[in-house]
């Protein structure tokens, strides 16, 4: 797409499905984004035919911004672009609120802290990253459940003996 648009040629981008997570934005910016066969078929008669030309001079100060714009994560957590109530977690179990029960630790781009539902008592962990990209913040929250202790975990049911044979 960027070829094209230096060479001043028309692009199209042929899209039967959109995925915004996996999608590349440049590309699809500078393209003619089609989604059908019938539409990338008819796109290309066009310009084979000269009927159809592209305008790559009315891009503006803000589609530069956009391309140049490098998307990263929020690794602050004082950062005043995080939303707080995003701190929040809920149990998945049983819809519970949750109180946390330790202090937040980066890691991996990212946040985390044990948490605990104030309803089922249930134990779990709550990891939240905050990626900025230019259309504003993306959150992805995820909840780790701990096991549940095992009454047979002990060292004699897994023939674990301690002490002198």
């Amino acid at each position: 797409a960027i070829e094209c648009l230096l060479l001043g040629v028309p692009c199209i981008s042929y899209r039967p499905y959109v995925n915004e997570k996996h999608d590349q934005p440049l590309p699809n910016l500078l393209s003619k984004n089609v989604f059908s066969e019938d539409e990338a078929i008819k796109q290309v008669d066009g310009i084979l035919q000269d009927e159809i030309k592209y305008d790559y001079t009315d891009y503006n100060d803000d589609f530069y911004h956009r391309i140049k714009f490098k998307a990263h994560f929020i690794t602050d957590l004082n950062s005043p672009e995080i939303d707080k109530s995003q701190l929040e977690f809920n149990c998945k179990l049983c819809g519970g609120t949750a109180k946390r029960t330790s202090k937040w630790k980066s890691r991996n781009k990212g946040f985390s802290a044990n948490f605990e539902c104030n309803d089922c008592k249930r134990a779990f962990i709550g990891r939240v990253y905050f990626k900025k990209k230019y259309d504003g913040i993306q959150v992805n929250k995820k909840v780790y459940y701990k096991p549940e202790p095992d009454e047979n975990t002990d060292c004699e049911s897994k023939g674990n003996k301690t002490g002198d044979n």
